[in-house]
């Protein structure tokens, strides 16, 4: 069973990409609106096995992947509704609507109100312990976020820039917990050259 995926992307679709990896192409269902090809990809992934297909569903951060996974264990939601609610309601507000027992901000394409309310009955008394993990989850992405910028930052002050100039450039960077190094010093890099001749 596939459950991580790390790879070059090799296509872009509306509702899935190609990932490439080792020769292979592997087709991922999700959202990905920041990805371009050729990009570098790490993917969370939930191999979905039936009968008479199996489908993979990528995540980019930890939180959405669990959560996607806690989402099929309601009744009447398959993989379709459950990125569905990822992708449109995200899992923050899925959270605000079962604390608040509020169906209405949990609707999504594909799920309508019945459902909704069927989420709230079946994850409700697992409330805390959905809170928990991602709370947990998000603290240590931060973390992780964190220490990669470090780490940037002492190779472009090993370089020879100035603090001031990295942390200005590093705040024009968009960098997560799954960021690669050497793509972030690169557009660092060129971002320097342009604050030193601008």
């Amino acid at each position: 069973m596939i459950v991580k995926l790390i790879g070059k992307i090799d296509s872009i679709f509306n509702d899935f990409i190609i990932v490439m990896n080792q020769g292979i192409g592997y087709k991922v269902e999700g959202n990905f609106p920041k990805s371009l090809v050729d990009d570098e990809i790490v993917l969370f992934i939930h191999h979905h096995i039936r009968e008479q297909e199996q489908r993979l569903f990528g995540f980019i951060t930890r939180q959405d992947y669990l959560f996607f996974e806690k989402l099929l264990l309601v009744p009447g939601i398959g993989p379709k509704g459950a990125l569905s609610l990822i992708n449109n309601v995200g899992v923050a507000r899925i959270l605000e609507g079962i604390d608040n027992n509020d169906a209405s901000i949990i609707k999504a394409p594909g799920i309508g109100h019945k459902i909704a309310s069927r989420l709230i009955i079946e994850l409700r008394p697992k409330l805390n312990e959905l809170l928990i993990m991602c709370d947990k989850i998000a603290n240590k992405e931060i973390n992780q976020t964190n220490r990669i910028k470090e780490e940037v930052g002492e190779a472009l002050l090993n370089l020879g820039y100035s603090r001031f100039e990295i942390q200005k450039a590093l705040e024009l960077i968009t960098i997560d917990n799954t960021s690669e190094h050497t793509k972030i010093i690169k557009e660092a890099l060129t971002l320097l050259k342009q604050i030193k001749h601008g």
